[in-house]
C-alpha cells in the first residue's frame, strides 16, 4: 500500500474536480504517471480509503464483449 500513495494522493486532487468512474480514473493515472496501476490495485487503494473516498454509484460503460458496471468515486 505504500507504494501507491503518490497515486492516492493525486487520485485526490482529481476528484475534486468531480465524480469519475474506475476506468476513467485508471486511464487518467495510466496516462499521467510513469508506472500505471493494474484496475485491482486501484479498486484497493479506492475502497480502503474510506476517509478520503466514497462510493456513490455504479454504471454501466461499454467494454469489447459487451456493457459492464463500474464503480464511481467522489472525495469524501
Amino acid at each position: 500500500m505504500v507504494k501507491h500513495i503518490r497515486i492516492r494522493n493525486k487520485i485526490y486532487i482529481l476528484l475534486g474536480e468531480g465524480r469519475m468512474n474506475t476506468k476513467q480514473i485508471n486511464e487518467w493515472v495510466n496516462d499521467n504517471t510513469k508506472n500505471g496501476i493494474s484496475p485491482n490495485a486501484l479498486v484497493n487503494v479506492l475502497s480502503k480509503n474510506p476517509d478520503l473516498f466514497k462510493n456513490v454509484g455504479e454504471e454501466k460503460v461499454g467494454g469489447f464483449t459487451g456493457p459492464y458496471t463500474v464503480r464511481v468515486w467522489d472525495r469524501v
